[in-house]
């Protein structure tokens, strides 16, 4: 009777699924938070900041004292099984992990590879509250030296089998990252 109609419309459902399939997968599609957050180190309760408040490639991500900056609040950007990118809400950069023991810095947003992100619950504290985050399997984001000064830079360096309140941070009750 009408021959063509029938792979003409399963051609334009399998196109509309294939379309939604896609903005619900691709990276950087939001953030999963009502806004920005602070990240706040446990051992010295500093937010994490872009330093100087820089929107340029490379500026070190350092500790400073919670003011309420744009400098100091991110956007955690769900990039699926667990990671996140950590997005400045000020330049729209994000934290680059770089390659092993390293300052973490800002840079142009890839959604992959040092700025992804498995943010973990921490055991044994308030779970919803208390986070690590790790770029890869043997490293995390830590606090240089345990410094409890501001300007102390963030680093990616190895995690101890028991993690350290300089690996431990956290996000505003409310904020967390879903379970």
């Amino acid at each position: 009777m009408y021959p063509n109609r029938l792979p003409r419309r399963l051609t334009t459902m399998v196109a509309a699924t294939l379309l939604v399939a896609a903005a619900l997968l691709a990276p950087g599609s939001g953030a999963y938070a009502a806004g920005p957050v602070n990240i706040i180190a446990k051992h010295s309760g500093m937010c994490a900041a872009v330093s100087g408040g820089s929107i340029l490639n490379g500026a070190a991500i350092v500790q400073r004292v919670c003011v309420s900056s744009i400098s100091e609040l991110w956007n955690l950007v769900y990039l699926g099984m667990g990671h996140y990118a950590i997005q400045s809400a000020n330049s729209g950069k994000c934290m680059d992990a770089g390659a092993g023991s390293t300052v973490v810095v800002q840079r142009t947003c890839t959604w992959s590879g040092p700025q992804s992100w498995l943010i973990g619950r921490e055991p044994n504290t308030d779970q919803n509250t208390w986070w690590t985050f790790r770029p890869d399997s043997i490293d995390c984001l830590q606090v240089e030296q345990s410094a409890i000064y501001e300007g102390a830079a963030y680093r990616s360096d190895w995690c101890p089998t028991v993690v350290q309140p300089n690996d431990i941070f956290r996000i505003p009750a409310g904020s967390a990252p879903p379970r």
